[in-house]
């Protein structure tokens, strides 16, 4: 894996069951000492539909996804997010 995520890096995602599908990245930040990424499945990426919000850690070969725990942290992600999607909307049009 290379060092930093990176807006339009394509990233495996695995769901409860342990279903895997491929997910691109729509955004990535930093709060509070830690890393969040916005992302959305490869198939809904041009719609914007089924967005997506993790906190994550990377080690040498894999990307850990972890929910967001904090209203705290949700609000600052809301904020990010709301601009992620007018600029990927202005950019679409």
């Amino acid at each position: 894996m290379k060092n930093e995520l990176d807006v339009n890096d394509v990233i495996t995602i695995s769901d409860e069951e342990g279903n895997k599908t491929e997910g691109i990245i729509l955004g990535v930040l930093k709060y509070l000492e830690k890393k969040y990424v916005i992302y959305t499945d490869i198939i809904n990426s041009k719609q914007l539909k089924h967005l997506m919000a993790s906190r994550y850690e990377e080690n040498e070969n894999e990307l850990t996804l972890y929910p967001i725990e904090t209203d705290e942290e949700w609000d600052y992600i809301e904020k990010e997010y709301i601009k992620i999607t007018e600029k990927i909307k202005k950019d679409n049009q």
